[in-house]
Parts: structure tokens; C-alpha cells; sequence
């Protein structure tokens, strides 16, 4: 860009009026995204915040794995204590259509 400033300046007087406004108007764009990018991005950014950060999505990530591996040991121990009674009894689903159709109303 200051290639192109420079270039005008040296020229100043065989450019068009056309030349100048499209100059301008790019390094006005330049400008402002340059400034609206600075305005999403924090200013300081520290290991120590991406150091908390990784450390917070870790504690949670073990929390999840924990909750989970907590509620599939406790239907592994329901379906062992259901199917460990011997006094336990199966009873057989057998439904007729008409049944079948109430239920599905």
C-alpha cells in the first residue's frame, strides 16, 4: 500500500481524478478492517488465560466422562440385580391389535 501512495505522490500531476478516489478508497478499507479486527481480538492475550481455559474444559470434560460412566454402572447393576433374582419373572408381551392400535392413538 505505501508503494502505491508513493507512486501517486510522484504522479501527482498525470493522474486522473478517478485514480485518486480508488486509492483512497482503499486504503479507507484497509483502515477500517484493520480496525474492526482489532476491535473482535482481545488486546493481551496470555498463556496464563489459555492455561485457565484449557484446564476449565478439562474439569468438565472429566465431569461429563464421570456423570456418564456413573449412570452406565448403575443400569449395569440394575440389569444384574434384576436378572440375579431367581424369583424374578418374565412376563411375556403379547398384545393383540386391537391393543396395539389403542396405544398407538
Amino acid at each position: 500500500m505505501l508503494f502505491i501512495v508513493n507512486l501517486t505522490i510522484k504522479r501527482s500531476g498525470q493522474l486522473s481524478p478517478q485514480v485518486y478516489i480508488s486509492i483512497l478508497t482503499a486504503i479507507f478499507t484497509a483502515l477500517s478492517s484493520f480496525y474492526k479486527f482489532l476491535s473482535i481480538r482481545p488486546t493481551n492475550l496470555l498463556q496464563e488465560d489459555f492455561d485457565t481455559l484449557a484446564l476449565k474444559q478439562n474439569a468438565n470434560y472429566n465431569l461429563q466422562t464421570k456423570q456418564c460412566l456413573q449412570e452406565e454402572q448403575s443400569q449395569i447393576s440394575n440389569y444384574i440385580s434384576l436378572f440375579k433374582n431367581p424369583n424374578h419373572e418374565l412376563i411375556q408381551i403379547e398384545q393383540s391389535e386391537e391393543e396395539r392400535q389403542t396405544l398407538l392413538n
